[in-house]
């Protein structure tokens, strides 16, 4: 395992190992200052510092390095790139976690496109963003039937793909 994966690693899961918040700051902070074999490397380094600034709820530099991370991964693999995906969902995520619940659909819309053309339409990365769509809506927006509905043809369109 390589240094950058043990820290993309530990950046992205520092509650899972006992680490303080602080620490995985640092870990992605000296990530980001390894060098770069190329923009999925960046892209990478980007989600990890995101992830790492949303497990400290500072959501505003989360939502810039998903960003990033989302523009690298774009010139990279174009727009249908697992890394690509991942950064789309990251993105819905934080929005929803704003309460930008527009924008969050929307990114999720694309992720779950990207991530079920990536992934299968049946996998674990496109349902689970079918999850945290349904979640965003029953828990933080609206609760109506359309909305609903919605999500369901959403997850019909999936396993077509």
């Amino acid at each position: 395992m390589t240094a950058i994966s043990i820290l993309s690693i530990l950046a992205a899961n520092s509650a899972s190992f006992g680490l303080p918040k602080k620490k995985s700051i640092r870990a992605s902070r000296r990530l980001m200052k390894l060098d770069s074999d190329g923009n999925m490397t960046t892209a990478k380094r980007f989600l990890a510092l995101g992830f790492a600034y949303r497990s400290q709820f500072r959501l505003d530099e989360a939502l810039e390095a998903f960003q990033k991370a989302r523009i690298f991964a774009m010139e990279d693999m174009g727009p249908t790139g697992q890394y690509y995906g991942t950064a789309l969902w990251a993105l819905a995520d934080a929005h929803a976690h704003h309460a930008n619940f527009g924008e969050a659909e929307k990114y999720y819309t694309q992720a779950l496109r990207v991530l079920a053309r990536a992934h299968g339409p049946g996998s674990p990365e496109a349902r689970a963003c079918i999850g945290d769509l349904r979640e965003m809506f029953q828990g933080f927006a609206r609760k109506s039937k359309a909305d609903v509905a919605r999500i369901e043809g959403m997850l019909a369109y999936a396993n077509m793909i």
